[in-house]
């Protein structure tokens, strides 16, 4: 998964967004049954956030169970979270989540970078509700073929207002979340689990958005998209 702008630039807002769902029908899949690292991972779900990650340079914080594996992919720009090896191994290939996998991608997008000719286009409500951000900014994601969006809505997270959005294809789901995550910077979560298994995840999803927070500087993060 890489990260690059200029020509590119809409391309940097497809990999915060479901980029896992963008898988051609040549790549492989992973069809085997849970494991007991599956389970016992699930079961970690109901553990409280006991640990917390900071970006390489400290601009940006959240809070995530203990035994995820966490790898920040993009300096103070991105992370992905999965709640087991296997699942951020399946989603790091492109291969079909099986039950039990979750993995979320957070990442950040400063107000400044919509000022760029290539999204400039796309009139992004940048100063709007999360949700109607949410809702002009679909058309700069690069969602699969076949994928189908739910409606946009606005929601809460404790005390912070997110727009929300689902995702489904035939063999997987997710939810897409932007909301404001610190001064000039918006932050975009992508969640991906098999079909149908979602909701059981809703809690966990909630108090790791709850706990994002960025508090580097806009101008800097701007500097780094440009740069790669």
């Amino acid at each position: 998964m890489t990260w690059r702008t200029g020509p590119l630039v809409v391309g940097l807002i497809a990999v915060i967004a479901l980029s896992a769902c963008d898988r051609s029908d040549d790549e492989p899949t992973d069809q085997s049954p849970p494991t007991s690292e599956t389970t016992m991972n699930t079961q970690a779900l109901t553990d409280a956030l006991s640990s917390e990650f900071t970006s390489a340079n400290g601009a940006f914080r959240l809070s995530h169970p203990s035994a995820w594996i966490v790898e920040e992919t993009f300096d103070d720009g991105a992370v992905v979270l999965a709640n087991q090896q296997a699942a951020l191994d399946r989603y790091m290939a492109g291969s079909s989540p099986v039950e039990g996998d979750l993995v979320l991608h957070v990442g950040f997008l400063p107000a400044s970078l919509f000022q760029q000719r290539e999204l400039a286009r796309f009139e992004i409500s940048v100063d709007a509700a999360p949700d109607v951000f949410l809702r002009s900014t679909l058309p700069a994601l690069d969602i699969a073929s076949g994928a189908e969006l739910g409606d946009i809505d606005l929601v809460s997270f404790g005390g912070r207002q997110a727009g929300r959005s689902t995702v489904q294809s035939p063999d997987r789901e997710g939810v897409i979340v932007a909301f404001p995550a610190g001064d000039g910077v918006a932050g975009l979560v992508s969640t991906v689990t098999a079909a149908g298994e979602s909701a059981r995840f809703e809690e966990v999803v909630s108090q790791i958005v709850e706990s994002v927070a960025y508090e580097g500087d806009e101008g800097a993060l701007y500097g780094r998209l440009l740069t790669g």
